[in-house]
């Protein structure tokens, strides 16, 4: 139980800091979280200002507006990316370019609804029904404010954002090593769970194999914790 809340503990040390090298580095060496809210804004300052010096004309509101909508969706936990969150009425045709345009350029990651659980998944995504994430979860604890990180790090916090910093958390990991995030209906949900507890059984059996094992030290077990997510 001691290693498990461990381990808890350390997980939510990487959701607040994040897999940013500079940030990372930073707090490896200091250990200190104001650091790395600062850095982290700095970060997202660069973001916005990536924006303004690279979208053209009319598109740099219209992306800015689709990027900063991201963390308000989240939190409301809504199952698509809606294009009337970012602005009351409007649809695809206005901000589908600028959802687009943060798709290409790496500052956000995409997770797709899928019709069927059949391979490849690519093949049977539904690309016009898709969720946004930050590419960073540091990044998005970071714009929902340094009291919100102190409630991750402390395990209090409740309601919508908890779900929303945790599914940002679960599609970086999944992204980060090439594994393609996809959400279900129901229906393909229940065909999936039978090819996922059999995975959950080969995870269990090989995680036994590793708690036999010699334990590394804490130290060591943070670091490669919070390096996990610069891969």
């Amino acid at each position: 139980a001691a290693v498990h809340e461990k381990y808890e503990s350390l997980f939510r040390e990487v959701i607040v800091v994040g897999g940013m090298p500079e940030v990372v580095n930073d707090y490896v060496q200091h250990h200190d979280f104001n650091r790395v809210d600062r850095l982290q804004q700095d970060i997202l300052e660069e973001y916005r200002d990536d924006i303004s010096k690279h979208a053209k004309g009319k598109e740099k509101v219209l992306v800015r507006m689709c990027y900063d909508a991201i963390p308000i969706q989240l939190m409301k936990e809504q199952k698509k990316f809606q294009y009337s969150t970012v602005e009351r009425g409007q649809t695809r045709k206005k901000y589908g370019g600028s959802v687009q345009w943060l798709k290409d350029s790496d500052m956000v990651q995409v997770c797709y609804n899928l019709n069927e659980p059949y391979l490849p998944l690519k093949a049977n995504a539904k690309g016009d029904q898709f969720k946004l994430y930050l590419n960073d979860t540091g990044l998005l604890c970071c714009s929902y404010g340094f009291e919100t990180k102190l409630a991750v790090l402390n395990d209090t916090i409740t309601g919508n954002a908890r779900g929303g910093i945790y599914e940002n958390a679960i599609s970086e990991c999944l992204i980060k090593r090439d594994i393609l995030c996809i959400t279900t209906s129901r229906t393909v949900y229940t065909r999936l769970n039978s090819l996922l507890n059999a995975a959950e059984r080969s995870f269990r059996s090989k995680l036994k194999q590793e708690i036999a094992q010699p334990r590394p030290s804490i130290n060591t077990l943070r670091v490669t914790a919070l390096r996990m997510l610069i891969k």
